[in-house]
């Protein structure tokens, strides 16, 4: 422990870390704050390790600092950090050593200690409050940070970045045991140790990365499946850079990394890079370890759906499974993902029965592993209602609606993309039952939140806008669903191309709502440049053929080329200038 004049020494340091707003911190407060360790010094039976807890914690958010992240690391680690023995009999964690030692640090005012079993009637328990949660002031956690040398500072954040590592794992598959509020203030310390992270490590030796590196790819994982997709993708780089310098381009480490962050891309509706990276590295692979394999072909089959490419979809996803079920049991869950995904592609193929037993049998599976609420079976449940919807069984997709959005507002938050495409769906259905006002309350909530949280040209922003515009057109409001379908027009020409089925989507719609305002030269502009567009595309590379469901229930293999109602609303525009007293439905 440094004697009290070696805190003098980091004082202006800490100084020029404050925002260089207000008046400075007295010096004085520092000392008493120094002071009030010494004396919890005095009391404990291991200086050096409560001096190690005590400056280990000050590495993660101040607010709710949880006994069960060290109970996980302590439990999940080979090798225990030494001032986790403070909370041990036995080789065993135990709960009330661990409170001893915090209630003496809270008596003198270093922390604040929250202990629910001495406050009658305190229900947030019930709520994911830990029993044993703790606070600092800020001030005194910038002060332990700052009151040991900088070179040791890199040590505690490594050993943060650990403990988070193992507390994120002990949540369980899909973080099911977290609720919705110790997700929260697991995100919040993720923030603080990356932030202290970027203050403190200007890069990672080769073997300070080598022990970092599973902890910063679990944290990534943790910030994709929340929905931070940016966060994601910088620490993603972060690993990717140090794989290139450590192993080389051509190592496995640097490939799996290259992996991940396509699959970032893909949230982050930026497809072309995510094909980009697949391709150039499907052709080895063979090479690489099953997992590898599997979630590379998996990825790609992701994008080519994303892109309307159905048909390269649907045999990407069955070479998938193949391959998942030669070297995972049966009933995994990565199985069950795999085939969740295979009935997406049946669904937008049209073959929506198909996918309704797809759903059904996915259900099943997880009901009957006690995973009903799992985040893959709530999932399951929308695109099931979509399925319904899809089929004009509007009553019966609001019943699934209402279920997956109960299940899924109690382990996510309101701004979590799953969330927001969930509530979408919903609008949607909603306004297929001709329930205006609460559709249109529900398409205005998530185009904003969707344009905060994503951007305004992410796929599901543009998703979001066009069916807006949707319900503007149908109630008569022709001059915002023009507004909404230029913006979605404009926003999807950018990220997927003009020539894209989802653009061409957007241009039947505009053309429509321009033919019927008697605007024929812009109508017959938009279309023809739609159809160049088209002839350009097919003449560069063989049009897509897609599954069509015809009257008598067969499928039809045929090019898909949207402007054909373009062509026929024309035709109908010109029978009835042909005889005016025809009404025509445009």
């Amino acid at each position: 422990m440094q004697p009290l004049n070696s805190l003098l020494l980091h004082t202006r340091d800490y100084h020029r870390t404050i925002d260089g707003q207000g008046e400075e911190t007295p010096i004085s407060v520092f000392g008493t704050w120094e002071l009030s360790l010494q004396q919890a010094l005095e009391q404990c039976q291991d200086e050096k390790a409560t001096v190690d807890f005590v400056t280990g914690v000050a590495f993660f958010n101040n607010l709710d600092i949880r006994m069960e992240m060290f109970k996980a690391a302590f439990e999940r680690t080979q090798e225990p950090l030494d001032w986790m023995g403070l909370f041990t009999i036995d080789d065993e964690w135990d709960e009330y050593e661990y409170q001893d030692t915090v209630t003496a640090l809270a008596e003198l005012s270093l922390i604040q200690y929250r202990n629910f079993d001495e406050i009658p009637g305190e229900d947030d328990l019930e709520e994911g409050i830990s029993s044993h949660s703790f606070s600092f002031h800020p001030l005194v956690r910038d002060w332990i940070q700052l009151r040991i040398p900088a070179s040791e500072r890199r040590v505690y954040v490594r050993r943060a970045l650990e403990i988070l590592r193992y507390y994120i794992e002990s949540s369980g598959a899909d973080y099911q045991k977290w609720t919705l509020k110790e997700r929260r203030a697991a995100m919040s310390h993720i923030d603080a140790c990356i932030e202290t992270q970027s203050k403190y490590v200007r890069g990672w030796s080769d073997e300070e990365y080598r022990a970092t590196r599973d902890p910063l790819i679990v944290i990534q994982k943790l910030y994709a499946d929340d929905g931070r997709y940016s966060e994601a993708e910088a620490v993603c780089r972060q690993i990717l850079d140090h794989d290139r310098k450590l192993k080389g381009e051509s190592s496995q480490e640097f490939v799996e990394s290259e992996i991940r962050l396509a699959g970032i891309h893909l949230l982050r509706a930026q497809f072309n890079e995510a094909e980009g990276i697949l391709t150039r590295l499907r052709p080895d692979v063979e090479r690489y370890p099953a997992e590898m394999s599997i979630s590379l072909l998996k990825n790609l089959a992701k994008t080519y759906f994303k892109l309307g490419r159905y048909d390269e979809a649907l045999q990407l996803y069955l070479d998938v499974l193949a391959r998942q079920e030669t070297c995972l049991p049966k009933g995994d869950l990565s199985i069950i993902d795999t085939r969740h995904l295979l009935a997406q592609v049946y669904r937008n193929q049209g073959k929506h029965k198909e996918a309704i037993d797809f759903y059904m049998e996915i259900l099943d599976v997880y009901h009957a592993a006690a995973l009903d609420d799992h985040l893959g079976a709530l999932q399951c449940m929308v695109d099931l209602a979509g399925a319904y919807r899809a089929l004009a069984q509007y009553s019966q997709a609001a019943e699934y609606y209402d279920r997956a959005i109960a299940g899924i507002s109690a382990r996510l938050s309101a701004d979590h993309p799953i969330a927001l495409s969930t509530r979408l769906v919903r609008a949607i259905n909603l306004r297929e039952l001709n329930r205006i006002e609460e559709a249109e309350d529900a398409f205005r909530d998530t185009v904003e939140r969707f344009g905060r949280i994503l951007g305004s040209f992410h796929q599901d922003t543009l998703r979001a806008i066009m069916n807006f515009a949707i319900l503007y057109d149908r109630t008569n409001r022709p001059e915002r669903a023009e507004e909404l379908y230029r913006a979605a027009l404009t926003g999807r020409e950018k990220i997927m191309g003009f020539d894209n089925q989802y653009t061409m989507r957007t241009v039947e719609r505009l053309v429509s709502l321009l033919w019927s305002q008697d605007r024929c030269d812009e109508a017959e502009t938009l279309a023809l440049r739609a159809l160049r567009a088209q002839r350009k595309s097919s003449l560069e590379e063989e049009m897509r053929s897609l599954s069509i469901r015809k009257d008598d229930g067969n499928d039809e293999k045929r090019l898909y080329w949207p402007v054909e109602a373009l062509f026929t609303r024309a035709v109908e525009r010109d029978r009835k200038w042909e005889n005016p007293t025809r009404q025509t439905v445009v």
